[in-house]
C-alpha cells in the first residue's frame, strides 16, 4: 500500500512540494499497482463522500498519468455525484480513454446541473463542453447518437455546444 487513506493529502502535498519523488513512488510500486491502489482510495473516498480526498486523488491520477479499468469505473460514477467539485476534471479524465462504456456516463453528465458551477456564474458551460468533446473523441454510432440527442436539448446553450461537435 502507498500510505493508508488519511495519509493521501499528505502524499499529494510531499509531490507538489518536491519533498517526494514520483519516480520513487512509481519504482516501489509500479503503475499498475499504483493505479489499483488510488482506485480503491477512490471507492472510499466516494463512500465518505470527501470531496477533499478526491480532489488529492484526481491530482495523484494526472501526476502519474494513470489509466485503468478500474479507474474509468469509478470516473463513470463520480462524474455523475454531485457532492464533489472534480467534474471538469473527470470529463477530461474520462475522454482519454476513449471507451465505448463511457457514453451514457458522459451523455448524463453533460446536462448535469451543478450548484457550484452556477454559483460561478458558468456562461461557458464548460464542464458540458468537456463532455460533449469527450462523447466526441469516442466516435461510435452511440456516442455520435448522444451528441446528436443532446443537439436537440432545451438548455440551448448545451444543444449549440453539441451541434458544433456533431460528425458531419
Amino acid at each position: 500500500m502507498i500510505c493508508s487513506y488519511d495519509m493521501i493529502n499528505d502524499l499529494m502535498l510531499k509531490l507538489e512540494s518536491g519533498e517526494l519523488n514520483g519516480n520513487t513512488v512509481l519504482n516501489q510500486f509500479g503503475i499498475d499497482k499504483l493505479a489499483e491502489e488510488i482506485a480503491g482510495f477512490l471507492q472510499t473516498s466516494m463512500e465518505k463522500q470527501d470531496a477533499d480526498t478526491v480532489d488529492s486523488l484526481i491530482y495523484l491520477v494526472y501526476c502519474f498519468d494513470l489509466q485503468s479499468n478500474g479507474l474509468l469505473k469509478i470516473f463513470h460514477e463520480l462524474i455523475l455525484e454531485k457532492w464533489h467539485y472534480k467534474h471538469e476534471d473527470l470529463a477530461r479524465l474520462i475522454g482519454k480513454y476513449k471507451s465505448p462504456s463511457s457514453v451514457p456516463y458522459l451523455k448524463d453528465a453533460a446536462v448535469l446541473q451543478l450548484d457550484y458551477l452556477q454559483y460561478e456564474g458558468d456562461e461557458t458551460f464548460a464542464f458540458s463542453r468537456k463532455c460533449i468533446r469527450a462523447l466526441r473523441t469516442i466516435n461510435t454510432a452511440e456516442a455520435n447518437e448522444a451528441i446528436c440527442e443532446l443537439s436537440k436539448s432545451n438548455r440551448k446553450e448545451i444543444a449549440k455546444i453539441a451541434k458544433q461537435c456533431l460528425p458531419e
